[in-house]
């Protein structure tokens, strides 16, 4: 099988071939043609990948399953120490024999001596839309599809978490930044960084806050380390769910909900991920309201599928993420994510420690 030349960045009739076979999806035949075009409409993490359309067309006689439309996925090397994060993930999700709700994966590379990869996924266009294309809609129906969205969304999550729960690979190959000690390690990191924060934010950062967040460094690390120590109730989690990270069926024979963009992938409790749905990219008002309904639809979904999970667990699991979130606009600051984000992110995040009384949990530790 060919390697890909990332230099010309061109598809070719040959090297799909060999993709294709090599991983099961061409049984008989090859590809006979491409039309590749630049796609522009799509964009990640700080624009982070360049993406590719590719059209399809196949000899007379192939056989398989053959997409007719591809979307290539190439990693710009800028930014490859974390976007190959994304390329292990579906190197592993490939080879599950459970329909998960994620785009198929025909095909990975990487080329860590040019720190270049690229994935080839399933282009779903025709089919399915983004949260963005509801915003067209009257207000009293973007409010029910976005309560649909969000419904949606979380059965996702709790199908992909619920796969990962507690899996094998957790114990010995589990990573150290997935341990007690990475935690420790990675929270240092933070409260180094902070001062220049804090500085930085000056007035706007109260006494209060700033007491808080001394008080988060401290016991925050043992809190996660303790709770980190046992790979129990730990799953697969996607890192940053938001709602602009899924994809919606057109309609309802069309598929399901497909949660995309899986460069920031860790191991940890599920609620982590449904945290910082909520209570980072919904209004307060909102989050008040919908919080614990949507918690409780979460753990019906897991039940469903026969996790063991309890809602006290859950709800301590979701206080110490809420906790942890308060780090999040100091990371977010550091890599340079807009302040229009970032800010908002800190009075969301406050607000969400406040009313689930976070601050007492920190104190029993």
């Amino acid at each position: 099988m060919g390697k890909f030349d990332f230099k010309k960045k061109q598809a070719t009739p040959e090297w799909l071939t060999s993709i294709l076979v090599k991983n099961g999806f061409l049984s008989k035949g090859e590809v006979s043609s491409i039309e590749q075009e630049i796609e522009t409409t799509l964009s990640d993490i700080a624009n982070a990948s360049t993406f590719f359309s590719l059209k399809v067309n196949y000899s007379q006689e192939s056989l398989g399953h053959l997409p007719s439309k591809i979307l290539m996925k190439m990693m710009k090397p800028i930014f490859y120490d974390i976007t190959q994060k994304e390329i292990d993930f579906y190197d592993d999700a490939m080879n599950t024999k459970v329909p998960l709700p994620l785009l198929t994966c025909y095909g990975t590379e990487k080329s860590p001596d040019i720190k270049q990869g690229y994935l080839l996924l399933e282009n779903l266009t025709q089919t399915h839309h983004p949260i963005q294309a509801m915003l067209s809609l009257s207000q009293n129906q973007i409010e029910d599809a976005i309560k649909e969205a969000i419904a949606e969304a979380i059965t996702v999550l709790a199908k992909v978490h619920a796969y990962w729960w507690n899996h094998s690979n957790f114990g010995e190959s589990t990573s150290e930044t997935h341990s007690g000690e990475g935690v420790r390690n990675a929270i240092r990191a933070l409260e180094n960084l902070y001062p220049q924060f804090a500085d930085f934010l000056g007035d706007d950062l109260s006494e209060k806050r700033r007491k808080v967040y001394d008080l988060v460094f401290e016991k925050l690390p043992v809190l996660l380390g303790s709770r980190l120590s046992s790979t129990k109730r730990l799953t697969l989690l996607h890192g940053d769910a938001h709602l602009g990270n899924f994809l919606f069926p057109n309609h309802k024979n069309e598929g399901q909900c497909i949660l995309l963009d899986w460069q920031n992938w860790e191991i940890g409790w599920g609620v982590k991920d449904l945290s910082y749905m909520i209570t980072l990219n919904m209004s307060p008002e909102d989050r008040r309201t919908a919080e614990r309904p949507i918690l409780k639809f979460y753990l019906e979904e897991l039940q469903k599928q026969q996790i063991d999970y309890i809602w006290e667990e859950l709800e301590t699991d979701y206080r110490i993420c809420v906790i942890y979130n308060l780090l999040i606009p100091v990371m977010q600051y550091f890599v340079h994510v807009s302040s229009s984000i970032w800010r908002p992110n800190i009075e969301r995040g406050f607000d969400a420690f406040e009313d689930l009384d976070c601050l007492e949990l920190l104190r029993t530790v």
